[in-house]
């Protein structure tokens, strides 16, 4: 494992985990709060978190290959391996 790949990891680990923690904030507000079912709670969070969480990944996932534009090595590792994670992580 390298400088760049211990990077990303620990970045997009925590990205990640940021949206989940959010998302699931806010599925347990729609559930004991305001006393939905499940399924509709599902929907609520999707639509409050839903379009915070697309559109911080979008810029993340457009936004980090620039990091190739400038030549250094560890941003030219870190930034696509970044981005395909996260690609892969919203999607999960």
């Amino acid at each position: 494992m390298g400088m760049a790949l211990s990077v990303v990891v620990a970045m997009i680990m925590d990205i990640l985990v940021d949206d989940t923690v959010h998302f699931l904030g806010k599925y347990q507000n729609a559930r004991t709060k305001i006393h939905l079912a499940s399924q509709a709670a599902l929907l609520y969070a999707f639509t409050i978190v839903g379009q915070a969480l697309w559109g911080t990944s979008a810029v993340l996932i457009l936004g980090l290959p620039l990091l190739t534009l400038p030549h250094l090595r560890i941003n030219y590792e870190t930034g696509p391996l970044t981005s395909i994670i996260c690609v892969l992580g919203i999607f999960a």
